[in-house]
């Protein structure tokens, strides 16, 4: 404990912030691999996708990060009788070309053409039978950290069940340091090229003194 309160200023672990929540699959989210390694070029492509629903109250089929109030951050699928379902969003992206399709790592910054806190816009999409969202590429950068055996300098948190460390404020430290264009409300997405739950990154974050953080960046 002394060792991560060396490393780390503050990390919070929230619950999970989303209404459509992972079953328990001993992992991360399904396509949870593609935040470290797909995007948007520079990361400002941003489109609009319409995702029908059969019922108002049917699950989209996302699981979804709500702890950045400005936008939601999508951490992947999740699979119904073992996949047999075609859930609206496997039905969306079965329609578009690859370049649409909606993504884990992606952004979700507006729903029926309204922004607001990422808590109203996920009950938007509970709330209608035909979801019209404008999604964002993720801005993905690596920079590498040399701890030098002090601070990162960051107070961390994430929601359990997603695959990110959501960076609510920087201090002097590390990463000030050795990045200083990283910024609140930047997201960790991988250490040294590995993705994964927000606990495999901080025990690799932790395992190194010089860890290569991959950050993801929307809005």
């Amino acid at each position: 404990a002394a060792a991560d309160e060396v490393r780390f200023d503050k990390v919070r672990s929230l619950p999970a912030t989303t209404d459509e929540v992972l079953p328990e699959l001993g992992g991360a989210p399904s396509g949870f691999a593609a935040v470290a390694s797909k995007g948007g070029g520079a990361g400002e492509e941003t489109f609009v996708a319409c995702i029908t629903k059969q019922m108002r109250e049917e699950q989209i089929g996302w699981h979804l990060d709500l702890v950045d109030d400005r936008m939601i951050f999508v951490c992947g699928e999740f699979e119904e009788d073992d996949g047999q379902v075609l859930t609206p969003l496997k039905a969306y992206n079965a329609s578009v070309p690859p370049g649409r399709a909606i993504r884990a790592g992606d952004y979700i910054l507006e729903v029926d053409g309204e922004r607001g806190p990422s808590q109203a816009l996920s009950v938007a999409t509970r709330n209608l039978d035909r979801v019209e969202v404008l999604v964002q590429r993720p801005r993905l950068f690596t920079r590498r950290i040399r701890k030098n055996k002090g601070s990162l300098g960051l107070d961390l948190t994430h929601a359990e069940g997603c695959t990110s460390l959501f960076i609510r404020s920087i201090q002097e430290g590390a990463v000030r340091r050795c990045a200083p264009e990283v910024q609140t409300g930047d997201r960790i997405v991988a250490v040294d090229g590995v993705a994964g739950s927000p606990e495999m990154l901080l025990d690799a974050i932790l395992a190194s003194d010089e860890p290569e953080l991959e950050f993801s960046r929307g809005g």
